[in-house]
This record gives structure tokens, sequence and C-alpha cells, in this order.
């Protein structure tokens, strides 16, 4: 009997192959997967950024419609007769003044703002007061118990469900019915709030007048010259409010800094965190953001998501 040893060298050899072929296949199909997963993970955050655009985008249509009707409104009914007095019978200025004044009590940013009544002064003259809205009630208690609990964060979250579930109340749709947006629980000094949080988590908050850069330049703006000077503030376009008491007089009772003299695009918006879960668009991206509320080492990472520019565009919220 013979041995067929070329045979066995052979087999031998082919056994060698095959396993560099396997370690080559499974190199493969590592790659493969790594590439399925990566695409997953992309197509998800891809799904996740829709999503809050279009959930950003359908709040801020329904915020600028409300923040609409309150500015027309002012103008059909006229600033009330003690401005007029108060601004020697200007009834633009008067306008404008009340109009501010008016989506200050409409549109709150704190809890404090929210359920605090104001005054116009001329020193110390009380020339008209403005009450606080009761759609603020459910903050009352945190407002009037000292120091309200919570971030500034947190209370703008909590007045921009106020300020919607309202008009889908007034509506008749209800609460859930008439707003958009997934809503949770947010717990501030042991009292439930609800607010819309965006897919990722983090809830939604608003601004009743976002001042960028970027809002004062074109397509935000139509850049009109009044006197040499450039009045581009929507409430105010002839800039007649910078010549009203000093700085000091108007911040407080309107929430403008210096107004008219410094004349500033000023848009109600709507904004999501984004991914990263921190409201850092106004930290150059890199940068270290604020600490507090945040840590050392938290870095800005631009990616938050504006209404106002789904709003003017219909497209990408985030920075261009």
């Amino acid at each position: 009997m013979h041995t067929n040893t070329l045979a066995r060298g052979r087999s031998a050899h082919r056994h060698a192959f095959t396993l560099v072929e396997l370690l080559v296949v499974i190199s493969i199909i590592g790659i493969l997967t790594a590439l399925v997963v990566a695409g997953t993970m992309k197509f998800k955050e891809s799904a996740m950024t829709n999503t809050a655009d279009n959930q950003v985008s359908q709040l801020q249509v329904r915020l600028r419609e409300d923040y609409s009707f309150v500015v027309q409104k002012c103008h059909r009914e006229g600033a009330p007769q003690a401005i007029v007095t108060f601004c020697g019978g200007d009834k633009d200025k008067a306008l404008a003044i009340h109009t501010a004044a008016t989506l200050k009590v409409h549109f709150p940013e704190t809890f404090d703002e929210a359920t605090s009544t104001f005054s116009i002064m001329s020193g110390a003259t009380t020339i008209y007061t403005y009450d606080w809205k009761r759609t603020f009630a459910p903050v009352k208690n945190q407002s009037s118990s000292g120091t309200p609990a919570g971030t500034p964060d947190q209370h703008r979250a909590v007045l921009l469900y106020l300020i919607l579930a309202e008009r889908a109340t007034a509506g008749g749709t209800g609460d859930a019915g008439g707003i958009t947006g997934e809503q949770k629980p947010l717990k501030i000094a042991n009292t439930d709030y609800t607010v819309f949080v965006d897919p990722y988590g983090t809830p939604l908050i608003y601004y009743r007048w976002l001042q960028l850069s970027e809002l004062d330049q074109p397509p935000y703006v139509n850049r009109k010259f009044n006197d040499g000077r450039d009045f581009i503030d929507p409430l105010d376009p002839k800039g007649l409010m910078g010549s009203w008491g000093t700085t000091s007089t108007i911040s407080p009772a309107l929430g403008f800094v210096t107004p008219g003299t410094a004349s500033r695009n000023r848009v109600p918006t709507v904004l999501c965190a984004g991914k990263d879960r921190r409201y850092d668009y106004f930290t150059p991206k890199g940068a270290q953001l604020p600490v507090p509320p945040y840590a050392s080492g938290d870095l800005s990472q631009e990616d938050d998501r504006l209404g106002y520019r789904l709003d003017r565009f219909g497209g990408k919220g985030g920075k261009q």
C-alpha cells in the first residue's frame, strides 16, 4: 500500500490557505458590520434631528402667530390715553411703549415676570400699570415664595407650555390636542410642571426677544435709514423710545437693553438644545460654556435648533 505524500501535502497546504481566507472573511464581515452600525447611527441621528426640527418648527409657528396677534391687537386698539399723554401726544411713541409692555405681559421669560405687575413711570409718578395674566397662575406660588426655584431655562420651558396651552384650550382642542410635541413633567421645588421635550429628552425653551447679530442683518431685516440712523427694532421702527427716560428706567419696565439708541431686531423664538443637550448657541463652537450651569470642560457644540431659522427658511434650524 502506497501513501500519497503529495496529496497529504496539498491537503495540509489547502487547510492553511482556508484559515487565511476565513480570517479575511471575518475581517470583511467586521468592516461591513461597523459600516452598517455607523450608517444606522447616522440615520438615527439624522432622523432625530429632523424630528427636532419639525417639532421646533411647528411650535415656532404657533408662538409667532400668538405674538403677531398681540402686536396687531395693540395696533388696532392703540395705546392707553395715559401713555399717549405721557409721550406728549406722540401716538407712535406711545404705541411702541405700549406694544413692548403688552408683549412682556403675554410672553414672560421668568416666573417673576409672569406673575408681577409693572408700571410705566415718570419719576416717582405712576403713568400706567400692567397687570399679570392669570394664565401663569400655576407658577405664582413659586414666584411669591421669595427667589423662585429652578433655572432661567426651566422657567422658559414651563412658560412656553403655558402660553401655547392657553391658545389650544381657548380654541376648544384641549391641551393635548391643540399643541405640538412630546410633553413630560418637570419638577421644580416639589411641583410638577408640564413642558415640551425634544427627541433627546431636553425641555424646549423660548425667548420673547431673541437678539443676535445675525438677526440684525438681511434677510431677517430690511434696513431703512432715518436721519442717518438705522432703526431695525420692529416694535420701534422710528427709534422713538430712545428719548424716553434713561436706560435704567426703560429696562426694568420693558425688558429692553438700550432700546432705540442701540436698535436691535427682536424675534420670538423656540430653541432646542440639540444632541449635546446644552443650550449653547450663544457660545462660539469649541468655547467653554458658562460655569455654572455647566461644568469646567463643557464645550459648545453649537448644535442648537432655532425656531426663527426654521420659520424663515423651512430648512435647517442649526448653524449654517
